[in-house]
């Protein structure tokens, strides 16, 4: 557990920093954000670009979003790179952030974070990072 920004609580289940991803094997991560508070602010970006905002999905604001990683949608920039979920807690006061490392047929290898983040202060932001190495 650790805290972040003015008035920030961040509370770690599974938290992974490096990962090696099959992709020429089908694997891929899934990612789920859970949001409680107004309206969810995030954006999940590589070291290179931006990938996808919350106000990307359809159906903005929602509570729960979700979003694959793979060979398919989001093409590595390079051999390793540094992926991050940014959030703001401009009007969410806490969000849950689930990523799971599966394989091609959907089954779960392995949960790679599980963390909670709570937040009053409308200034504060976390940004949430994972190394994916793919192959």
């Amino acid at each position: 557990m650790g805290s972040f920004g003015n008035a920030g609580k961040r509370t770690v289940r599974t938290n992974v920093a490096l990962l090696a991803v099959k992709l020429s094997e089908g694997e891929y991560l899934f990612y789920e954000v859970t949001v409680g508070g107004a309206e969810a602010a995030f954006v999940f970006t590589c070291e290179h670009r931006t990938l996808l905002e919350s106000t990307d999905f359809p159906d903005h604001p929602q509570k729960e979003y979700k979003w694959v990683w793979s060979a398919e949608h989001f093409n590595s920039d390079n051999s390793d790179d540094v992926y991050t979920v940014m959030l703001s807690f401009l009007s969410a006061v806490n969000y849950t952030l689930v990523v799971e490392h599966r394989k091609a047929d959907d089954s779960v290898i392995a949960t790679i974070k599980d963390i909670d983040y709570t937040s009053q202060d409308p200034s504060d932001t976390f940004r949430e990072t994972i190394e994916i190495f793919p192959s």
